[in-house]
Formats: C-alpha cells, structure tokens, sequence
C-alpha cells in the first residue's frame, strides 16, 4: 500500500460529527504524522493553508440532499485534490453520484480499512511524481471573486450540466440561472459556455 503520511492532509467535513471524529481517530492511527482538520458542522471551508500539499477531502453524507450536493460542488480544489464522499450508496440515486465531482465514493457502511485503500490508490506516490505542477498553485478562478451561488453555478456548468440540469439541481428557476451564467461569463471575460468550461 502506498504511503501517504507526510505527504496528504485529510479533511473530514460533512455530517454526523460522531462518524467524522472516528474516521479521523482511525486515519490519525494508520499515519500519525499527516496533517488533519475535522470541519465544524457541515461547514466546507477549509484552512486558509490548506494547499501547501495535496489533499484528501472526506466527505461524511448520509444522503445526498440539496444542501449537500451544494456544499460538495462549493468545496475549493486545486490540481491534487481529491474529494471522497462517504454516503449510504443504497440511498443515493446512481446517476445523481456519477454527476458530483468527487474522485471516490465509499459506502458508510464498509470498513475503514477499505476507505484507507481507496485514498492511498487516489494518492498513489507514482501519480504525485507524475505531476509537474506545484502543490499549493492558486485556483485560477478565485482571482474573478465569483459569489458563492455563483461558484456553485459554474461548479454544476464544469461537470457539463444543461441550463435545465443545473436548475434542477440547484432549485432554481431557468431563467435564475440564465442571469447567473451572463454574469459568471462577464466575470471570467469569456463569450461563451465552452470558454467558461475550459477554464
């Protein structure tokens, strides 16, 4: 198994406090020396240092409700982070899974031990040596100062999502989130759907 103590720093955010606090307990076990936070709450704001090395971010959701798949599409990336969500998969609509953009998903009821696996394959050290780029490089987009509905907007345009979907998703109306396109595209100073997709 791959190591990753020294290397990753493990977020534990979402719900049920108890179930964050011994996921994190048992991974503090396995690699004493990483760096761990456990969010307060459902809160997804992270540290303000939290990119000095690649991350793992554990997602802890029961069921995927609006709010959550909100909060999953809000969190903050950089080139090596990699977000697990931790749900009951039995509850979860598949196609709702496959449309977040997370990098695993491991079912609340398994073991630990298999969620230990998973994020040592995501952090494999053959595929951090592979990547050129900084550790800590700033996300592109935050220069732009999008508002929060608004990064949650161009979050659900990233993953491809029509005007439809990403109303659906996001419980707004179509035209709500017409508005918020123009002014996400103003922002980024691009012209179209495709030029903000790219970023």
């Amino acid at each position: 198994m791959p190591v990753i103590d020294d290397i990753v720093s493990v977020f534990v955010l979402g719900e049920l406090e108890m179930i964050k606090q011994i996921l994190l307990d048992k991974i503090k076990l396995l690699y004493p020396n990483g760096k761990y936070f456990i969010g307060k709450g459902s809160s997804v704001r992270l540290p303000f240092n939290h990119t000095d090395r690649p991350h793992c971010i554990l997602y802890v959701a029961p069921t995927l409700t609006k709010t959550c798949l909100l909060k999953i599409s809000a969190i903050k990336r950089h080139s090596l982070t990699k977000i697990i969500l931790i749900t009951d998969e039995k509850t979860c609509p598949p196609h709702i899974i496959d449309g977040l953009n997370v990098d695993a998903v491991y079912s609340i009821n398994k073991p630990i031990d298999g969620l230990v696996n998973r994020m040592s394959s995501l952090f494999a050290a053959e595929s951090l040596l592979e990547n050129k780029e900084p550790y800590f490089r700033e996300d592109p987009i935050s220069q732009f100062q999008l508002t929060n509905k608004e990064n949650q907007i161009f979050a659900l345009l990233k993953k491809g999502m029509s005007n439809k979907e990403i109303a659906n998703t996001a419980r707004k109306s179509e035209g709500t989130v017409k508005v918020q396109l123009k002014s996400i595209y103003k922002k980024l100073n691009v012209h179209s759907r495709t030029e903000a997709m790219s970023l």
